[in-house]
């Protein structure tokens, strides 16, 4: 397997180099994540085509890109998106800090300096390369013809139209109107005298007079 190692720090690289060559491995060593975003530049523009990584081991804090940047970056090349990636910190994280490291950055495990010894080392790195090969990848769905002709038989198709039963009208008979209470109640018409025609004299109407009663004379 081909290890991708950055660490800054040339005892620690040096060191871990060696391991990984007693391990069986291939080291690819890199002194800073600036080299290594620069390498991925040329894997995703196609110039490095073969002897790509397989695991990756980076140190956190490196000058020019951190170790977080890169594994962010790593899980959007497609060649090498589903490789483990370990990163090492001197730093103590909290539980909260190592999980946003794993969803937000997509590190599967963190190591804290110094680092464990020899045999340590090799049972949790090898144990973090196996978890991560058994795991299973997801897959498109894909559906296949025979059984959507299957489906499409089974799903009975209505082609004639349903009519709609014509609605009956509905009589509405209104209701008598009650009467309010405090309405005023109707006027009772008016008589009006017809008016004179043009030129002819105006003819006061004089009140009705009762004729006079007749006294009897006395005897």
């Amino acid at each position: 397997m081909n290890w991708l190692i950055a660490e800054d720090e040339a005892d620690i690289r040096n060191l871990v180099g060696i391991m990984c060559q007693v391990w069986g491995h291939i080291p690819m060593t890199f002194e800073t994540g600036q080299k290594v975003w620069d390498w991925l530049d040329e894997v995703e523009a196609g110039k490095v085509i073969a002897n790509l990584p397989d695991f990756a081991l980076m140190d956190i804090r490196m000058p020019g890109r951190r170790g977080n940047e890169i594994a962010a970056r790593m899980r959007d090349v497609e060649r090498i998106k589903h490789i483990p990636i370990v990163l090492m910190t001197a730093f103590v994280l909290s539980e909260d800090e190592i999980d946003r490291l794993r969803q937000d950055f997509g590190v599967d495990h963190v190591i804290n300096k110094p680092l464990p010894d020899f045999d340590r080392l090799g049972i949790i790195l090898h144990d973090i390369i196996k978890k991560k090969q058994a795991a299973p990848k997801p897959e498109p769905v894909k559906v296949e013809a025979a059984k959507v002709a299957e489906v499409t038989k089974a799903t009975p198709i209505v082609t004639e139209a349903i009519k709609p039963e014509p609605t009956k009208p509905v009589v509405v008979s209104p209701e008598p109107t009650k009467p309010v209470m405090g309405s005023p109640e109707p006027t009772k018409p008016v008589a009006v005298s017809p008016e004179p025609a043009k030129g002819e004299p105006v003819k006061p109407e004089l009140p009705k007079q009762e004729p006079p009663k007749q006294i009897p004379p006395k005897p």
